[in-house]
């Protein structure tokens, strides 16, 4: 079953698995998009923002940007985020009446369940959670997209940084003492591994010695130093909202012309 260039459209359920060419050009493409990312931005470290890029992309698609993600804890935390995050679509739920709208220009996609019930693309992003971070009103589908999936995942990242940078209570006892696992003698501050916990598994505190080194390890692999202190501008230059579409294409042929997929 071939599968490639299906990424711009709908994601699809698909078992193949890449070649190793295909994986080679994939992430030639997020190397290029990458580099874009960090033009011009003062205090991006391409090779660091790629090597975490692709870390995630690695682990959670197999480098596969049009993936739907059905595995059981995938489909679980999905379903509940699609009720959790309603708000976000124009709905609120009702256990009555389930989806109700709110206001006007409700998502016309969201009644639409089963779309938004799967994680979707190279990072395996859950539908409900991610979607609106690029566009409240778009189709879960968008995530299949190279550019949106790297765009909204770095957004988050940059609101991570900001939230450790401020301070976390994670003891419950009303100080925001929590920073970040990149310390020095006197401070800690975010780092990779921070913001893979905060967006892979939701939480801006540790989750543990366990997590820190299953991380630490596959990082290592890919010559990345997992708490390296990170901050806003090693995450490169944000997509101007106004004109995120039509950046978004131009990012799309630049990828197109340098790193083609066949």
């Amino acid at each position: 079953m071939k599968c490639v260039g299906v990424f711009r459209g709908e994601g699809r359920h698909c078992v193949a698995r890449h070649t190793h060419k295909e994986k080679l050009a994939w992430r030639s493409r997020l190397k290029t998009l990458v580099g874009q990312i960090c033009h011009r931005g003062k205090g991006c470290k391409p090779d660091h923002l790629f090597a975490y890029l692709s870390l995630e992309a690695l682990k959670e698609s197999s480098w596969r940007p049009w993936k739907r993600h059905r595995l059981n804890p995938d489909l679980q935390a999905n379903s509940r985020s699609y009720f959790h995050q309603a708000k976000h679509y124009g709905y609120s739920f009702e256990r009555d009446r389930g989806l109700v709208e709110i206001g006007d220009g409700a998502n016309p996609y969201y009644i639409q369940d089963l779309r938004w019930t799967t994680g979707l693309g190279w990072y395996g992003q859950n539908a409900a959670l991610w979607t609106f971070v690029w566009d409240p009103k778009a189709p879960p589908e968008i995530l299949c997209n190279e550019v949106i999936a790297t765009e909204v995942a770095l957004r988050r990242a940059r609101r991570v940084v900001g939230k450790l940078e401020s301070g976390v209570d994670c003891d419950g006892d009303g100080e925001r003492e929590y920073h970040g696992t990149s310390c020095d003698e006197e401070h800690c501050y975010p780092s990779w591994y921070d913001i893979h916990n905060a967006t892979q598994r939701g939480s801006l505190c540790p989750s543990g010695e366990k997590s820190m080194a299953a991380f630490g390890r596959r990082a290592r692999k890919n010559n990345l130093p997992s708490l390296e202190r990170v901050t806003k501008p090693m995450l490169g230059t944000p997509i101007p909202r106004e004109s995120q579409n039509e950046r978004m294409s131009e990012l799309i042929s630049i990828m197109d012309d340098r790193s083609p997929i066949q």
